[in-house]
């Protein structure tokens, strides 16, 4: 109740039926923001709301890595390195080489009894060759010696038979003069000389038939023996060639192994990727299937997940999807920063229900079940194999673009 006082003039004096009080004050104050403190609360709780679809929403991951061991291929010293770890690698790039002084020596002593074995089967065809070329001359001589002794013997014999008709007409012919008694003591001397050359000439064509069928035989003869000799030459020099054939092919398998082994003690990497240790130094003694150096395959944008069995169920292979990735920042501890960039990417597999593993747990004592989901980001990005990352997914078609997106991006 307010006081009345000497000193306070008459109008400024307010009776105690309409003075307000605290309370009413504060009833007051509600009424007139009653609408605002509503709209803060709204915002309040859909802020609440959102922050949990977003954790239900966002799920840990990893960038897939392929390890490969690459070993020793037979025991030796380990002579060069050529990488180091951290080093980013080309498929078929020299990672390391092991001494190889005995097999190139073995190599190059091998390459030469090949080229000896090649120049002695070449020498040796030469042989054969030129055996031949002398064979084939003494035969086309031969042959023409032969042909042209049976051409004059036939000849000979062809102008003796038909001397020998020419005889036998004109005898023929004189008997029937003679018959006729013509100048009987003429012709008759003329008769008796014809048939006198007329025995003669029968007597002498036996000989002459068994000479011209002689030197048939002859030839006949001397033509199988070319050829038998003709055929044993071949025999002889096929003989020759081979043991000879046999050792240079023995010899080019020989030269392919040293050249398989020399190759294999060049250690390459299998695939782009890169380097995450060297087990050994140089001038280490290695043995067989020693592992010298571990790489892991370059990520082409596979990613891991480990997704709730409530979103796994929406996510189904071969659907399309917005990611929002969350990377890890190196240069504060435990902080992360969000890409920029919101990748296209596309389910390929999904996997059973398991347990998640320790690394992505909040709380490693208790377990949560998940389903793994593979996904492959169809936009460029660079992802080092094994790097711990958050996904956001929002189920969506989008369309993959060909710019590279690299790890930029607003701290959070």
């Amino acid at each position: 109740m307010q006081k009345i006082d000497e000193q306070t003039p008459l109008e400024s004096f307010v009776p105690p039926w309409e003075q307000v009080t605290t309370g009413q004050r504060l009833i007051q104050f509600f009424h007139q923001t009653r609408q605002l403190i509503l709209l803060v609360v709204l915002v309040v709780i859909a802020w609440v709301l959102w922050i949990q679809v977003r954790k239900h929403s966002r799920f840990p991951a990893f960038a897939r890595q392929d390890l490969h061991t690459i070993g020793a291929p037979l025991i030796g010293r380990l002579e060069s390195i050529h990488v180091q770890k951290g080093d980013k690698v080309k498929k078929g790039q020299l990672l390391a080489k092991m001494g190889v002084k005995q097999l190139k020596t073995e190599y190059d002593i091998a390459a030469l009894e090949k080229k000896r074995l090649e120049q002695l089967l070449v020498s040796t065809a030469l042989q054969f060759q030129f055996s031949q070329v002398a064979l084939q001359t003494r035969l086309a001589s031969f042959a023409s010696q032969a042909s042209t002794t049976l051409l004059s013997e036939r000849a000979r014999f062809r102008s003796s038979r038909a001397e020998l008709k020419v005889l036998r007409k004109e005898l023929a012919w004189q008997k029937k003069i003679r018959d006729q008694q013509f100048g009987r003591s003429n012709v008759l001397g003329s008769v008796e000389a014809r048939e006198k050359s007329l025995s003669t000439l029968m007597k002498a064509m036996p000989s002459l038939l068994r000479l011209y069928r002689q030197k048939k035989r002859t030839a006949r003869r001397l033509s199988k023996r070319a050829k038998i000799s003709k055929k044993q030459t071949k025999e002889h020099i096929e003989k020759l060639l081979k043991p000879i054939q046999s050792q240079w092919a023995m010899q080019i398998l020989r030269i392919k192994k040293l050249a398989l082994q020399l190759e294999r003690m060049e250690l390459r990497a299998p695939a782009s990727g890169y380097i995450i240790e060297v087990l050994h130094h140089e001038g280490t003694t290695l043995t067989q299937g020693a592992p010298v150096i571990k790489m892991v395959k370059e990520n082409k944008g596979l990613i891991q997940a480990y997704v709730d069995e409530s979103l796994a169920r929406k996510m189904k292979v071969g659907m399309t999807a917005q990611l929002n990735l969350r990377f890890p920042d190196k240069t504060k501890a435990g902080g992360w920063f969000r890409s920029p960039y919101v990748h296209c990417a596309k389910v390929t597999a999904t996997g059973a229900i398991e347990a998640m593993p320790l690394r992505f747990r909040s709380v490693p004592q208790k377990p949560v079940y998940v389903r793994p989901v593979m996904i492959k980001l169809l936009t460029p990005t660079a992802l080092i194999p094994g790097e711990l990352i958050y996904v956001e997914f929002s189920p969506s078609a989008c369309k993959a673009s060909t710019k590279t997106h690299k790890k930029k991006g607003k701290k959070v």
